[in-house]
């Protein structure tokens, strides 16, 4: 790899980790707006979301490592392979996510636990437009999705 091609891979890094923290960022301001919860500043906000992304990103990663040497010899699929450790963290990452709100955020731990359930129907949401409309445009297009081999 040349090293123009690292720098601009380094670069389109830094700039998609800014895009992310600012989508997060807004999301997260409306879903204390939601919920009426004092709204954070925008900067505030990127922060928070900062911190909860690092703190679950390793939870994250320990639950996958410690799933995968406990399972290694399990003869389970592939795919349950990969469902499991994500099945274990969703309900971990809200308790996370709840505890670094009730401190940023100064509310209870039931009211973060509330913008955080706000936060992942918003993105829900998001995500079920996208797929809605990339599928639309398949399909008006005569386009089609690609097939996944079982």
């Amino acid at each position: 790899m040349e090293v123009g091609a690292l720098g601009i891979m380094c670069v389109a890094l830094v700039v998609g980790v800014l895009i992310g923290l600012l989508v997060g960022a807004v999301i997260l301001r409306s879903a204390c707006h939601f919920c009426s919860v004092a709204v954070p500043t925008l900067g505030s906000a990127m922060g928070i979301v900062f911190i909860r992304a690092i703190v679950t990103g390793l939870v994250g990663f320990g639950i996958g490592f410690v799933t995968a040497l406990v399972a290694k010899d399990s003869g389970l699929p592939p795919a349950a392979l990969q469902a499991i450790p994500s099945l274990i963290s969703l309900p971990i990452n809200f308790l996370i996510a709840a505890g670094i709100y009730t401190a940023a955020l100064d509310v209870s731990f039931g009211r973060a636990l509330l913008v955080h359930l706000v936060e992942f129907l918003i993105v829900l949401v998001i995500a079920v437009v996208i797929i809605v409309v990339v599928v639309g445009v398949l399909y008006l297009t005569g386009g089609s999705l690609p097939q996944l081999n079982r």
